[in-house]
């Protein structure tokens, strides 16, 4: 009987994991659903203390949508919505039979109504070897910039936005870009498109300090939760996705002085 209460001190109606876009915006939805209801309790498991938003939403015609996408401290959820409830933990089981979840951070069981698990994919770690990183966070790019400071050859593994933003970003390096598809960036260019950029990432080009500094008006938040881990300590966390600009925030430089 005792166990029966714990449990139902412990009851959210929705219970959504994952701190990035998509499980921000499920919360964010119930949350608007449920405004007038104040039974309903929302809770909502991230590892990270920063979350991913959308702002800025616009249709534009039928078939295009505007929208920015920016990091937010995760208490900016709970100031708005007053029956959402946000915990910094990793989820280390789940009883889908008894609608039971547990957590990392604390010996208590959490029951849900309705489970929502948006964390996203796992990267594939090709090896175990420290010289071999899956970018994939803000963290996991701390450590490839201490690395690279004392590289003179990198090579890149994979073909998607941040494949593509790191040939582009890292200087004083030499940059083997290994790729699966016919042509560079295929989940955002076809074959022509991708053929003209290529001669521009061959090219030898003016250093970054010379050409014109992008200037980013977004708000930029930082975490120190695995500040100084190591990379098998990495593994194991997982932040939420990198958005746009995170390049910006980073000096990727070689230990080359040509690219």
């Amino acid at each position: 009987m005792l166990e029966e209460l714990a449990y139902t001190a412990l009851h959210y109606d929705y219970v959504v994991v994952g701190g990035g876009i998509a499980g921000v915006t499920c919360l964010e939805t119930l949350a608007q659903l449920s405004a007038f209801q104040d039974d309903i309790k929302i809770l909502l498991i991230s590892e990270s203390t920063l979350i991913k938003a959308l702002v800025n939403y616009q249709q534009i015609g039928h078939t295009m949508e505007s929208m920015d996408v920016t990091e937010q401290d995760y208490c900016t959820l709970t100031s708005r919505f007053s029956n959402v409830t946000i915990l910094n933990s990793r989820v280390l089981r789940l009883d889908t039979d008894k609608k039971h979840i547990y957590l990392s951070a604390c010996e208590d069981v959490y029951s849900y109504g309705k489970l929502c698990v948006a964390t996203g994919a796992s990267p594939k770690y090709l090896s175990d070897n420290e010289h071999v990183l899956a970018v994939r966070d803000t963290q996991s790019v701390q450590q490839f910039q201490e690395k690279l400071k004392d590289s003179e050859r990198i090579v890149i593994v994979g073909n998607g936005g941040i494949a593509t933003e790191l040939v582009y970003e890292v200087q004083g390096c030499e940059i083997i870009w290994c790729v699966k598809d016919k042509s560079i960036s295929s989940a955002f260019f076809d074959d022509s498109t991708a053929q003209f950029f290529l001669p521009h990432l061959q090219e030898s080009s003016l250093p970054k300090e010379k050409q014109g500094k992008t200037i980013s008006r977004r708000w930029k938040y930082t975490s120190e939760q695995c500040a100084g881990s190591s990379s098998a300590a990495a593994k194991d966390y997982s932040g939420n996705a990198l958005g746009p600009d995170w390049a910006m925030s980073f000096n990727l430089k070689g230990f080359k002085v040509i690219r």
